[in-house]
């Protein structure tokens, strides 16, 4: 029999009714800090919050194909669609949505890592 695969979901807030939802890992394009919270953005533009700050959010993403890449934003792997360096040693990814982020310098090895 086939296994079937389960999609990973976390447990997200819908800001316009204060309702939890469940949504699946593979839809977040990027987590990034917003305040004592983070903005889960996903791959069809809904955005929830994730009750979590991002240093403590990056251990609940990182073993899923999500990688830190600044001091504000966390992506997932699967969703980088290109990305060039630029000046200042810096690397810009752009995401399968077409939006563009910069990896700073201090995240480069780990994005260089997640390639391989």
């Amino acid at each position: 029999t086939a296994t079937q695969m389960i999609e990973k979901t976390i447990t997200a807030l819908n800001p316009l009714n204060n309702r939890n939802i469940q949504v699946p890992l593979g839809a977040i394009l990027i987590i990034q800090s917003e305040e004592r919270m983070c903005t889960l953005r996903l791959s069809n533009g809904e955005q929830y919050l994730y009750p979590k700050r991002l240093k403590y959010a990056e251990a609940d993403f990182i073993k899923h194909d999500f990688i830190r890449i600044n001091n504000q934003t966390i992506v997932n792997c699967k969703a980088v669609k290109q990305f060039a360096s630029t000046t200042n040693a810096r690397i810009e990814i752009t995401l399968s949505d077409g939006s563009t982020y910069f990896i700073s310098r201090h995240y480069i090895n780990d994005f260089r890592r997640s390639l391989s």
